[in-house]
């Protein structure tokens, strides 16, 4: 009944607008994550999970991005759950810091989710990719401002068979602050064509400036300009480029594995490590279409 009150809930909102470890030795200060054997859907099904990456764009002076951010995370609280993986971009004329007073000063935009903005041809806030796919959706763009459009894409693709599986394991150096990453790609589909591997550094829960339009408050937040709103899911930087790298130039056989590591990507002092994880995507170089993704925290 609760489950059937929330959705009856959503659908009116959208009609209006992995066992891991901390190891102090052999090394101490270095925290080992190991890699993840298989995906865990709902806590107790064991099986492949066709994940979907949602990619957000927003700014901190965009008044109607707040909604749009709690509409999304109550989609995945609620009904995609873990299947669900939300990373905030800013970017735009909406994420443009202040350059005096008190408010807005952070800039939160980087040279990755800036070239995603202008490629995809975003041209506003908020708006919304999700698995950058551009056919359930035909009218040739990538990213949508519809909620109702975000569910039906989401649920068009949430039973889908997944093509490939990313597990992820992490060594992390506390004094030096440098992240290794680890990436394993087991292949459950014959692939062909080119696929790269990007690696997303997200920061979660980062108090700061935010303005809410006075017609579009979100819970536990009044409007106008919030000093200490929480900016969730943020996209920090990329690990290995905006691109990522060609981890499949013309085939991929199923029971394939592809291995990658990564090392010494150095962590910002100024992010809370706590915070932080690491989104993994295996995307079509031609379609730009995600195939699979994989999100994994830093720290246990």
């Amino acid at each position: 009944m609760k489950t059937t009150k929330y959705i009856l809930f959503l659908t009116f909102s959208l009609l209006l607008l992995n066992a891991c470890d901390y190891v102090k030795q052999p090394f101490e200060n270095i925290i080992v994550s190991s890699p993840d054997t298989t995906d865990i859907f709902e806590d107790n099904d064991s099986i492949p999970v066709q994940r979907i990456l949602v990619e957000e764009f927003t700014g901190h002076t965009c008044g109607n991005c707040p909604e749009a951010a709690y509409i999304l995370d109550s989609l995945k609280k609620n009904i995609y759950k873990n299947q669900m993986i939300l990373v905030s971009i800013h970017a735009g004329f909406f994420a443009e810091p202040y350059t005096s007073g008190s408010k807005y000063l952070a800039d939160y935009r980087t040279p990755a989710g800036d070239t995603y903005f202008n490629d995809f041809n975003v041209g506003g806030t908020p708006k919304a990719m999700i698995n950058r796919n551009r056919s359930i959706i035909n009218n040739g763009n990538y990213a949508f401002t519809s909620p109702s459009q975000w569910n039906n894409v989401l649920n068009a693709l949430k039973d889908s068979t997944p093509s490939a599986q990313i597990l992820l394991s992490f060594m992390y150096d506390e004094n030096s602050r440098n992240l290794s990453t680890s990436v394993k790609i087991p292949v459950l589909k014959n692939l062909s064509g080119s696929y790269a591997l990007v690696l997303y550094l997200i920061e979660d829960d980062i108090i700061d400036w935010q303005k809410i339009y006075p017609n579009k408050p979100v819970p536990g937040y009044g409007t106008g300009d919030i000093e200490f709103y929480k900016h969730k899911h943020m996209l920090r930087a990329n690990i290995n480029g905006t691109w990522g790298e060609t981890v499949i130039t013309s085939t991929a056989a199923i029971g394939d594995t592809i291995t990658r590591n990564y090392s010494a990507f150095n962590i910002n002092s100024n992010w809370n490590i706590d915070n932080c994880y690491v989104v993994a995507y295996l995307y079509n170089t031609s379609t730009k279409e995600i195939i699979q993704s994989r999100e994994k925290k830093i720290k246990p």
